[in-house]
């Protein structure tokens, strides 16, 4: 009898101005797909497979659906871009039009102001240029500023900027071993019903020093009748509905009334797909050329 494939984790980012979502679809661990979702007709359209881990945590969509920036880690010393790289692309496409290093994985990534203009967390300078991104309209900024310029070491501006007020946070909780931060976040999505969403970091420490960190989310719906656990680690809020994943598959809700599935994304596998735009190439110590979608041929 051969054995069920686990489920797809599943972590999205919507479009504050077009009715459109940017999904990342994760499974096996360092295989991860791009998909949109029109959330007018629930049309998925299928987009690029990356061979590497993706932080989705530190990704952001431009207001217009058209651009992303998002984290990611190669962990091959070979490729040149420190232990991962921050990169802008078009959806449901990974190809960079710019690609940034970074010294060290945290989770960020970068902030989009608006259609235009893009904040960037690494502090290096892009390699291969950022030509492409000018010629697709995109500038880079240096620094978040008014509403989105962080409020101290706790603050998401991203999260407030979307919608979310933060209802709690805890600097030290111990998970056994682990020693955690812990974020509650509510956002409103019908009259008496809200969204609450917590986010955990947490880190162990060894002898040798920080040793791997863990982040993680959990969702609850609260209504005129008390909470339901979504039992997921992503869901949001659009036009009074909760959108929401869970074992592989996308649903949508209309809060009181059964879950609706949208899509089984458990199934998706694998296959290499060439975006329909140019991307930037780096030149690395072999002489050869690398690309971040090198591993997928």
């Amino acid at each position: 009898m051969t054995a069920s494939p686990p489920p797809a984790r599943i972590h999205a980012i919507l479009a504050r101005e077009a009715p459109v979502a940017v999904v990342f679809r994760r499974g096996p661990s360092k295989q991860v797909q791009m998909l949109t979702w029109d959330l007018t007709t629930d049309k998925i359209t299928p987009g690029q497979w990356l061979k590497h881990r993706v932080y989705a945590e530190g990704a952001d969509l431009s207001p217009d659906g058209r651009h992303l920036v998002y984290t990611a880690a190669s962990h091959n010393p070979r490729h040149g871009v420190g232990n991962g790289y921050v990169a802008i692309s078009k959806p449901p496409f990974f190809t960079a039009l710019a690609l940034y290093p970074l010294t060290w994985l945290d989770g960020e990534g970068g902030v989009f102001l608006d259609n235009r203009r893009v904040w960037i967390a690494a502090s290096r300078k892009a390699r291969g240029g950022e030509g492409l991104l000018r010629s697709n309209g995109l500038d880079r900024v240096s620094r978040l500023s008014g509403a989105l310029a962080p409020n101290g070491g706790h603050d998401m501006p991203g999260l407030r900027r979307d919608g979310w007020d933060l209802a709690d946070f805890l600097n030290d909780r111990q998970y056994g071993p682990l020693a955690a931060r812990v974020w509650t976040w509510e956002r409103p999505v019908a009259r008496g019903w809200a969204l609450r969403r917590t986010i955990t970091h947490a880190f162990c420490e060894r002898r040798a020093g920080l040793n791997g960190n863990w982040h993680w989310q959990a969702h609850e719906l609260y209504g005129p009748d008390g909470s339901t656990d979504l039992n997921t680690e992503w869901a949001d809020t659009w036009q009074g509905e909760v959108l929401f994943a869970r074992d592989g598959c996308l649903y949508r809700m209309t809060p009181g009334d059964a879950p609706h599935l949208v899509a089984d994304l458990t199934p998706n596998t694998f296959r290499p797909i060439r975006a329909p735009y140019e991307g930037v190439s780096l030149p690395r110590p072999s002489r050869k050329r690398w690309h971040p979608l090198e591993v997928t041929r």
